[in-house]
């Protein structure tokens, strides 16, 4: 016997699959408005606005392309996670564990991540942190190349060897910021506020290096 599948049947099973593929796990998404712990879970493309997510165990979450605009991950532990295309404007993630969490093309404008170590944390050169509270993060020798960082709070943050190249940073808060050896080429520092930062021997958007800060020839 010969079947005959119509394009029509085809295209609606493809979307079908593509669907289950990129959903959340509805059983993860009442054990995490439940219990604030869901390690490993499958959260993807979710609106999760309204949850209080303080003090989360979000460990090797996946929360690609959901919607966690203002919600509150305090304290939470989002190490290994999966926040690519997510949504975090305005969100508050002071004190939050984000070892080798991935914040490929995520929105973080406005976010507060004020005083976290992102040493280990993944940003692509599409992640948005434009407005970012950054200020006293440690960033040491992170490759944030084409990044936008306009407007953002970075005083006081340790930027020590960090590659810059191309990124944006109009107008963003770098006083008292440690740039010693950073690599500033082709930035935009348009309006930005470099008052007591420390520049020793960084490469300036203009490739001059910088002796900005430096003691002698001490760096």
């Amino acid at each position: 016997m010969k079947f005959k599948i119509s394009l029509s049947t085809l295209v609606l099973v493809i979307v079908g699959l593509s669907i289950s593929v990129n959903a959340a796990n509805p059983s993860h998404i009442q054990q995490l408005r439940r219990t604030k712990n869901c390690e490993g879970c499958d959260l993807t493309n979710i609106d999760l606005r309204s949850v209080n997510l303080a003090g989360a165990k979000l460990y090797k979450a996946k929360l690609n392309g959901s919607n966690l605009s203002g919600v509150n991950l305090s304290r939470a532990d989002l190490s290994y996670s999966e926040f690519q295309r997510a949504n975090l404007i305005g969100a508050n993630l002071v004190g939050a564990n984000l070892k080798l969490a991935s914040l490929g093309n995520a929105n973080l404008s406005r976010a507060n991540l004020s005083g976290n170590n992102l040493r280990e944390t993944f940003f692509w050169e599409k992640t948005n942190l434009s407005g970012a509270n950054l200020r006293g993060v440690n960033l040491r020798n992170k490759t944030l190349n084409g990044i936008n960082l306009s407007r953002a709070n970075l005083s006081g943050a340790n930027l020590r060897e960090v590659e810059l190249i191309g990124a944006n940073l109009s107008r963003a808060n770098l006083s008292g910021t440690d740039l010693r050896e950073a690599k500033l080429e082709k930035a935009n520092l348009t309006g930005a506020n470099l008052r007591q930062a420390n520049l020793c021997d960084a490469t300036l958007p203009d490739g001059r290096i910088s002796r900005q800060g430096c003691v002698g020839n001490q760096r």
